[in-house]
């Protein structure tokens, strides 16, 4: 049975969805010096057991989707890549929702809680 359920978690899942979101994992972290696009490439050859020259065009489409997104930024006058202003902005948005939900079952709390008269 835990055969089956592995083979249709795995038959779901993309390399290149896979990959994007390690891109976007790797350049945490490194705000403010930033990562080379050789090495991101080098780091995911290394998880996917794959030379980095096979991985340098990927990385880069990747790169550029992420920046189209708002998600990754190029250093001004440099080759180098950052996380971009929407990952701390869906960060933000995430914590919102976290503190509405935490009011609401605060509410509900002591809504329960009081004592009848």
């Amino acid at each position: 049975m835990s055969d089956n359920k592995q083979t249709a978690a795995t038959s779901y899942t993309c390399e290149a969805q896979q990959r994007l979101l390690f891109v976007q994992s790797a350049l945490a972290g490194h705000e403010v010096n930033g990562l080379s696009m050789t090495e991101i490439s080098a780091a995911w050859a290394q998880r996917v057991g794959k030379t980095v020259a096979n991985q340098k065009n990927n990385i880069f489409r990747d790169l550029q989707n992420l920046k189209l997104s708002g998600y990754a930024e190029q250093l001004p006058d440099s080759e180098r890549w950052r996380l971009g202003a929407r990952v701390v902005q869906t960060a933000l948005d995430h914590l919102r929702g976290m503190e509405r939900a935490t009011s609401r079952l605060e509410e509900t709390r002591q809504r329960y809680s009081r004592q009848a008269n």
